[in-house]
């Protein structure tokens, strides 16, 4: 090894070395940045992914809503358009019935020689009208009055303009049957005509499953009512403006005698509740007797938005809605759902919108916000320019308008975005949770591909920082020992060439100065050794040097020599003797302590021997049994290649009986739609049966006794008419809740094929991956096999080496036993050579 020679410019008092904290600074950094250029662009793609990822689906999911609330939507408006085509055929059918036209002609006429036809003929006096306005004046005060309050949460109405449009003959007709004093119409011709059409036009209502039924002849006047607008002329005020007058006037202008519809409108005869009403125009030959206005039940078509309250079996989950609204004023025609079912909340939130008080309590007393809350602008607006489907606020809505009679109504189904997407947040957590798994791997495998590469570049600069903490100190035999031929393996050599042409500068410079000081020292100690010769000591020799002193020195050694050379052979061979005496009983002595020392040490490798022995037996028997497990694993891992190529073969089997489950249930749904054409066909001739029916029973009632046999006939033939409609009815409810529920199916279908394509590509990537696996196992096995042969002939070259062992046990010993009398015979001549030095010890000589 090089001695370190001293640098004349090294610090002196603390070490030259820099802190190492700067290799590992400088290590960290590099860790850290190549960390950071391999995590961030991982980082940033996976979220990239993630994110397009989470999009796509949900989009898919929107779309997957939309299309369900599309066919709510449209399935809803085929219910509601059907209910207001029978409504306006119920109207056809009224209008064409004879008894109502009789009735309508009879009543007519009957009004017209009113109040002169009064009671008994006789035209009522000044008197009796009096009498008879103050009673209907408390009438409407006392009674009508107080249910109007009621049912409009106390909403004041001026009835002023209706007691004072009240005429003698309306007087004595809302007298009569609205204040309970048929008397006053008795013998007149309006009270017989009322007394004989009364009942057949309630069995008539009855039996269109309408609410109301109005007769309003040429004229405008309602001559058939049981509200107040009884006597009143439509074209007339108050009554001039109302939804009944609209209707009115459009079914008499309306040349092709078809009926009409009005639209959803309050009335205030009937307390201002929201009414539908549909006429006919009324014809005896080419005479035009009036108009029969019939109010159709409003609550068959909120029993259709809202599937009898049934929303979650319509498919609208917990919030979700469908509604009517008008296109022209943008109001809401039917109730809705959060108002039903948590009308509190529902109101509260409308109050912190904006909603006045006392239009809330209306909505309160009414039980229902349709005709008093507008709809969203924007629905409106998207409605006005036709079908569609999209997002509007935080709702995903379907809309569609409702073009029927003309009548300016839209169509809406929706449901709360945050419900349409609720599916979406398990699988958020779930993909954040494979990202954050794949991130920790790849950090993993990222923290150790960056450790190696930044160990490649940190470990040649820590040698160089190593080399030159060492120059610091003044070391400059230290070099750098890089193998690499880059940038640092090319400083690294310049580096030792530079810290070797250092080490030859700094080496002449020692030397010089040691030449210096030997020379000195050199002289002093000639002078000393002469001093001592001349007092007799023959053994000092003064050291011959290659100075110019050199030269004097071995002159005066040479004198001295040849005047001691006699007594120097002597002495010589003296000390030769006891030399080899003490080397010999030392070798003696080394050699027994060696024996000594060689016999135990053999004997703990013997037992270390016996031990590996024993130990790579055990070896060889795991061995044998790991290739036998071995053998097993590749059995098994035969055993599952197999099973996957059986369960692939289900699964393509599985796959193709979804497929002809899907054609079949698409065939169902093609014949559930023509049974539902049949039972449409069924249900308009069970309504014309029963219009035939019931002309019958007319026919048979004005017959007298001679028809009452027929008229008993025609009586079972309308009831059977009206059960075939309810069934047939019953019959189409149950067909489209098959259709439903067969698009369920085939929703759930095709689920399920895609799902078995899923688990078929699953079970590809298994079988795949047990082949694989096989292979290994069949690799893994010969490794066994192989690992099992050569541990079994381990074993038996070990029992060789511990027979070797023994036998240099033995030889061992016998070296010990011979190596003590070798020095018992050492230490006879070692006291013999010690006698011979005491002789010549007076002489002083050199060695």
């Amino acid at each position: 090894m090089r001695k370190a020679l001293p640098l004349p410019f090294a610090p002196r008092g603390r070490p030259a070395a820099p802190p190492p904290a700067r290799a590992s600074s400088l290590r960290t950094r590099l860790l850290l940045g190549n960390l950071l250029l391999v995590l961030v662009p991982i980082l940033l793609v996976g979220l990239a992914v993630g994110a397009l990822s989470l999009q796509s689906l949900r989009q898919s999911l929107l779309q997957a809503q939309q299309e369900k609330l599309v066919v709510i939507r449209d399935a809803t408006k085929r219910q509601i358009q059907e209910n207001l085509q029978r409504t306006l055929f119920s109207s056809a059918v009224a209008a064409r019935n004879p008894s109502l036209v009789a009735a309508l002609q009879a009543l007519s006429q009957g009004w017209a020689q009113l109040p002169q036809d009064g009671q008994r003929g006789q035209p009522p006096s000044p008197a009796f009208l009096t009498e008879q306005r103050s009673a209907i004046r408390s009438y409407y005060q006392d009674q009508w009055l107080q249910t109007y309050l009621n049912l409009n949460a106390g909403q004041s109405l001026d009835l002023t303009p209706y007691l004072a449009s009240l005429d003698s003959r309306s007087l004595l007709l809302q007298a009569a049957l609205l204040n309970n004093q048929p008397s006053l119409l008795q013998g007149s011709a309006y009270g017989e005509a009322y007394t004989r059409y009364h009942p057949l036009l309630q069995e008539l209502l009855q039996s269109l499953e309408l609410n109301n039924l109005y007769l309003v002849d040429a004229q405008g006047v309602v001559v058939y009512s049981n509200r107040i607008d009884l006597g009143r002329s439509l074209l007339k005020a108050p009554l001039e403006n109302s939804p009944m007058a609209r209707v009115f006037r459009e079914a008499r202008q309306n040349l092709d005698r078809r009926a009409v519809l009005s639209d959803l409108s309050f009335y205030t005869p009937a307390f201002d509740e929201l009414l539908l009403f549909s006429a006919a125009p009324v014809y005896q030959g080419q005479k035009l007797l009036g108009v029969v206005v019939l109010e159709a039940p409003v609550g068959r078509l909120d029993n259709i938005l809202t599937n009898n309250a049934n929303y979650e079996e319509l498919g609208l989950g917990q919030r979700g809605d469908v509604y009517l609204l008008n296109l022209n004023n943008g109001l809401m025609l039917s109730n809705q759902r959060g108002f039903l079912r948590e009308t509190d909340t529902y109101l509260e939130s409308l109050r912190q919108a904006g909603l006045p008080q006392p239009l809330l309590e209306r909505m309160l007393s009414k039980g229902s916000v349709a005709g008093l809350l507008k709809a969203d602008p924007e629905v409106v607006q998207r409605a006005n320019l036709g079908a569609g489907a999209g997002q509007v606020q935080d709702l995903l809505i379907a809309y569609e308008q409702v073009r029927i009679a003309d009548l300016p109504w839209a169509l809406a189904a929706q449901i709360p975005l945050k419900e349409a997407l609720a599916p979406l947040g398990p699988l958020q957590q779930r993909f954040l949770l494979v990202l954050g798994a794949v991130l920790l791997l790849v950090v993993g495998l990222a923290l150790l591909a960056t450790q190696g590469f930044v160990n490649a570049i940190t470990r040649p600069i820590q040698a160089i920082a190593k080399v030159v903490e060492a120059f610091g100190q003044g070391n400059l035999s230290q070099r750098v020992n890089l193998q690499s031929n880059d940038e640092i393996g090319q400083l690294g050599q310049a580096f030792n060439q530079a810290m070797a042409q250092l080490e030859v500068f700094f080496a002449q410079q020692a030397e010089e100065q040691r030449r210096s000081q030997q020379l000195q020292q050199n002289v002093s100690a000639f002078l000393q050794i002469a001093t001592e010769i001349a007092q007799g000591d023959l053994t000092k020799r003064g050291q011959v040097t290659e100075d110019v002193l050199g030269n004097v020195v071995d002159a005066v050694n040479l004198t001295i020599e040849e005047l001691a050379q006699l007594l120097k052979e002597v002495q010589k061979a003296a000390q030769m003797v006891n030399h080899s005496a003490i080397q010999l009983d030392q070798l003696t002595a080394s050699i027994a302590s060696g024996a000594v020392a060689q016999a135990q040490e053999v004997g703990q490798v013997q037992a270390q021997t016996q031990q590996v022995t024993q130990n790579i037996r055990q070896m060889a028997q795991s061995a044998n049994q790991t290739a036998q497990a071995a053998l097993k694993t590749l059995e098994s891992a035969q055993l599952g290649r197999q099973a996957v190529a059986q369960v692939l073969s289900g699964m393509q089997s599985i796959r193709q009986e979804m497929q002809d489950i899907a054609q079949n249930i698409a065939a169902l749904s093609q014949r559930s739609a023509e049974i539902e054409e049949i039972a449409k066909v069924l249900e308009e001739f069970a309504s014309q049966t029963n219009l035939l029916a019931l002309n019958a029973s007319f026919e048979a009632a004005g017959a007298g006794a001679a028809g009452r046999r027929f008229a008993i006939v025609a009586d079972e033939i309308r009831k059977l008419a009206e059960e075939s409609a309810r069934e047939t009815s019953r019959v189409g409810s149950l067909i489209q809740q098959v259709q439903q529920e067969i698009a369920q199916v085939v929703g759930l279908v095709q689920e399920g094929v895609r799902e078995v394509e899923t688990g078929y590509g699953v079970a590809q990537t298994a079988g795949s991956r047990l082949e694989e696996i096989a292979r290994l196992a069949e690799a893994s096995a010969g490794l066994a096999q192989a690992i099992s042969s050569l541990a079994q002939g381990q074993v038996a070259l070990v029992e060789r080496v511990e027979e070797a062992v023994q036998n240099i046990a033995q030889t061992a010993q016998q070296t010990g036993q011979e190596s003590q009398e070798g020095r018992r015979s050492a230490e006879a001549m070692r006291l013999l050579a010690e006698q011979l030095s005491r002789g010549l010890a007076r002489f002083r000589l050199p060695n």
